[in-house]
């Protein structure tokens, strides 16, 4: 890239290149070379002799790990300078998570074993440490988000701020450990009220599992729910709470209360979420009566939202068929409609084949779905059940954005579909 080049011939050299990189986020972008697209320059000092830096762009280079060379940056040596750098054409509404993956003698093939591919990924870095660092699945990324990528107006860059820990979540967030008797596993929990800056509210101490905590005032009780799948995710690894707390706190949103959960043992996952028959009543029985002593939430079916992503997707619109009376709102995302795997555990595609048979009820059902238009087959998957749904006369709102299987762009979602449903 012409870029990299004039900035280490430039006065300041490689120190310049670098604070410009940590000045936009990690990349430097450029419009064209066609309208619809962007150029994206990474670049990272070299390190050490046989290194190689590959970029990781969320689903874009996975859904290629069979052969890594596209995805290699080029050593540059300028002025006694040597450097990883490469620029890449990509759309120009696109949001990604991408890190760099810094390995000694590199074979390109490695992601020909899918096993192999997934615990290489979980070494890659952040493009930079001074912006926002995700981490997901055990790899550290930077968002990438070019100029035409979907506006996310409430997701803000907690580089700077204090950002809540497992060891210390905050006052606004209470956590527990529960046995659930309905699932057979231990979950994990959080509910997070919504923050009213002007009111006087108790809360339960910080810091601690808890049971039970001083409840708000009724004045502050909010008006809508969510119950949000992979909590542990959207809690510590690709923050959402802040962005519904400022949606909140300038009115576009109504107070809202989110309720979130995930397995204590992430080997479990599949197993809660993958169309499991008990989860309504685990919600029902134990989830909901415990975030309840903690603060009110509506008991309308019509204001309570269930949300989740990938299988969490599934899960989410498996819950709105099987259990409107309890929640009557879905905010589907990237679902994976193609489970479960194989016939021995079950037919293909069960939740379409499910929604084809289903005819809405009494109380009216309404989704918000989205799927990223590079995530290939999954997308297919998400517009068939978008056409069978809209097909039975349910109420769904759908869009694709331009990105793949990735929280970066999920986590604006789950605001969005807040907003399309409660705002």
């Amino acid at each position: 890239p012409p870029r990299v080049v004039e900035a280490l011939l430039a006065d300041g050299g490689q120190p310049a290149l670098t604070r410009a990189l940590e000045r936009a986020g990690g990349y430097l972008v450029e419009d064209g070379p066609s309208p619809e697209t962007c150029t994206v320059v990474l670049s990272r000092p070299v390190t050490a002799e046989r290194q190689s830096a590959v970029a990781v762009i969320d689903t874009i280079t996975h859904m290629h790990s069979g052969n890594l060379a596209p995805f290699v940056l080029e050593r540059l040596d300028v002025n006694g300078v040597s450097v990883h750098a490469a620029a890449f054409v990509l759309p120009r509404g696109l949001r990604a998570s991408t890190g760099l993956l810094v390995v000694q003698d590199l074979d390109v093939r490695v992601g020909e074993d899918r096993a192999a591919w997934r615990a290489l990924q979980r070494r890659s870095e952040p493009l930079t440490t001074a912006a926002e660092v995700l981490s997901v699945n055990g790899a550290r990324s930077s968002v990438l988000s070019l100029p035409g990528a979907l506006p996310q107006p409430f997701i803000e860059a907690t580089v700077g701020a204090k950002v809540p820990t497992p060891a210390d979540p905050g006052e606004d967030l209470h956590q527990h450990r529960m046995h659930s008797v309905v699932l057979g596993m231990d979950i994990d929990c959080w509910c997070h009220s919504p923050h009213a800056p002007s009111r006087a509210t108790t809360r339960a101490a910080s810091g601690t599992p808890c049971t039970s905590g001083a409840s708000r005032s009724h004045r502050d009780a909010p008006e809508n729910l969510l119950i949000l799948l992979d909590g542990d995710t959207m809690i510590w690894r690709a923050p959402v709470l802040p962005a519904l707390e400022r949606a909140c706190a300038v009115g576009a949103l109504p107070p809202t209360a989110t309720v979130l959960f995930a397995p204590a043992d992430r080997a479990e996952r599949a197993n809660l979420l993958g169309m499991n028959p008990r989860l309504p009543d685990f919600i029902a029985d134990e989830l909901l009566p415990w975030a309840s002593r903690l603060s009110p939430l509506p008991a309308d079916p019509a204001r309570r939202a269930i949300a989740g992503a990938s299988l969490g997707g599934l899960a989410a619109a498996d819950v709105v068929r099987r259990a409107p009376q309890l929640v009557a709102n879905a905010i589907v995302q990237s679902g994976s409609f193609w489970w479960p795997a194989s016939a021995r555990d079950g037919p293909e595609h069960l939740q379409l084949r499910l929604w084809e048979e289903h005819r809405p009820g009494p109380l009216p059902v309404r989704l918000f779905q989205e799927v990223g238009s590079l995530e290939g087959h999954l997308r297919a998957d998400n517009r068939r059940f978008r056409d069978i749904v809209r097909a039975r006369g349910f109420d769904l709102a759908y869009r694709e954005y331009c990105g793949g299987h990735d929280y970066a762009c999920w986590r604006g979602g789950v605001v969005d579909g807040l907003l399309h449903l409660f705002g």
